[in-house]
């Protein structure tokens, strides 16, 4: 392997959840495997980005007999805000299909028109590099940091 790019870290919420990232550019057998889960007591949802049109749920709150995961697909129209503008339930999306959206909440924006969907901003990237460099302080000084001690 020849390649470094390697991230693992673990993060703490003020409500007390806890979080684990992880980033390889090295992923054998993943293409672009984007994914996150959120796991509770009452159930847990994961994403994948390789299967991008599905959510997979689980509810703990079930009988245990017929607790399982489930796959939805989310291309119905009316519960989505964006479907609907392309095709007929249960016809994927595409990679494509999102920048066009993106596309079209920006010009949204620009003729003084609220977008489809909240649009991050460049508060919201420096949130995330404040988050990145708390991870990489970590790393370096070997304890947790708080984000509130990243400026």
């Amino acid at each position: 392997m020849t390649v470094d790019d390697t991230l693992l870290f673990l993060a703490r919420f003020s409500g007390g959840a806890v979080a684990s990232f992880e980033a390889a550019r090295q992923a054998t057998g993943n293409q672009n495997r984007n994914t996150f889960g959120i796991n509770g007591t009452k159930g847990a949802i994961k994403f994948d980005f390789e299967r991008m049109n599905e959510l997979q749920f689980y509810d703990a709150t079930r009988p245990r007999a017929v607790q399982g995961w489930t796959t939805i697909m989310c291309t119905h129209g009316g519960d989505h805000p964006y479907v609907a503008n392309w095709w007929p339930d249960a016809h994927i999306i595409g990679y494509e299909h999102a920048f066009t959206n993106q596309a079209y909440d920006i010009l949204k924006v620009i003729a003084g028109e609220q977008p489809t969907l909240p649009i991050p901003d460049f508060a919201d990237a420096y949130q995330t590099q404040r988050v990145l460099e708390a991870a990489m302080i970590a790393a370096q000084e070997k304890h947790p940091v708080n984000i509130s001690d990243v400026k």
